[in-house]
């Protein structure tokens, strides 16, 4: 009996590439891709990774060596030779790299017994739908199989979003506003990189809404008509700040405090750091008058009937 993760290459893969030594030094191969329900698994050799150390190889009579699992398979579909064995343990079928139909069918007939076991009770099922279903229970029915990980999911969906992390060169998504998440610091989802964006930067990757409510309106009184809003539709950061820049050779955000030199090119690249540079340099004009308080400084009001209704709330008097 086999659980999910052993028949894993029939859902994705479809079939296994059965040598584990290198084919031009004979050093083990690193397999651990292999094991994970991602696209493009590599296969490396572990003792040398140059370009032309070719660590994959067909058939013995046919002797021609590939640097990469992809270019091997292209090969093995054009050639129709038979390089790849059966995903199940114990199984000595051969198919070629387009031979997916065929592995299927072979599967139904010698496999089809195979359950989908839960790897937190051990309950078995049928097909992966029904193991799906059961870890809406709360059980981690799935466990990453990769080297040295401990990570399980209760979806299958969740199991292949976790595992795309292990691949090696995976792509990065730099953060464009920030230099914490940029270089292989980048996220590996780009749903993550909208999170952190909308989340922590607070600004919306592209806005779709009526342009009237668009966050990357130009401000400056010149731009400030409905009519200029809908020909220039500014809908992102980057367009505000092409904009800013052609037409009014300024920052994106600029400070509008007295006095502050923080405007034109010296302004701001998004409106977090405006935001920071007015609550560190320029403190509210109204505060609590309250000792402890600390609605003080930066912290307090720009209105003075915003103070008077703290004052009353949680000071229990009123404010002349």
């Amino acid at each position: 009996m086999h659980i999910i993760l052993r028949s894993r290459q029939c859902h994705i893969h479809g079939h296994l590439y059965p040598e584990t030594t290198c084919a031009t030094c004979a050093s083990p191969l690193d397999l651990s891709e292999s094991t994970l329900y991602i696209e493009g698994p590599d296969i490396f050799c572990t003792r040398s990774r140059a370009s032309g150390h070719l660590p994959l190889q067909c058939l013995p009579d046919c002797g021609l060596k590939f640097s990469t699992l992809k270019d091997l398979h292209q090969h093995s579909s054009e050639s129709r030779h038979d390089v790849f064995r059966c995903p199940f343990p114990n199984c000595a079928s051969r198919f070629n790299g387009d031979a997916l139909a065929e592995i299927q069918a072979h599967v139904e007939a010698y496999h089809g017994n195979d359950r989908y076991m839960c790897a937190e009770c051990g309950i078995e099922y049928v097909n992966r739908i029904h193991l799906d279903n059961h870890g809406y229970c709360g059980h981690p029915a799935y466990a990453c199989q990769y080297p040295n990980c401990d990570s399980t999911a209760a979806q299958f969906a969740d199991l292949v979003r976790h595992q795309a992390r292990h691949k090696r060169d995976i792509p990065r998504y730099p953060c464009p506003h920030c230099r914490s998440y940029r270089g292989n610091n980048g996220f590996m989802r780009k749903d993550h990189l909208r999170q952190h964006i909308t989340g922590y930067h607070k600004i919306e990757a592209a806005y779709v809404g009526n342009i009237s409510g668009s966050p990357f309106r130009c401000r400056f009184a010149s731009c400030n008509t409905q009519v200029v809003f809908e020909r220039q539709n500014l809908r992102s950061l980057d367009e505000l700040t092409e904009h800013m820049r052609v037409q009014h050779n300024s920052s994106a955000y600029i400070c509008n405090k007295p006095s502050c030199e923080r405007v034109g090119m010296n302004g701001f690249g998004t409106k977090k750091d405006l935001q920071a540079h007015i609550k560190k340099d320029h403190p509210s004009p109204f505060q609590c008058p309250h000792p402890g308080c600390g609605r003080v400084g930066s912290n307090g009001w720009l209105v003075k009937s915003a103070m008077k209704k703290h004052i009353t709330k949680f000071h229990s008097t009123s404010e002349e």
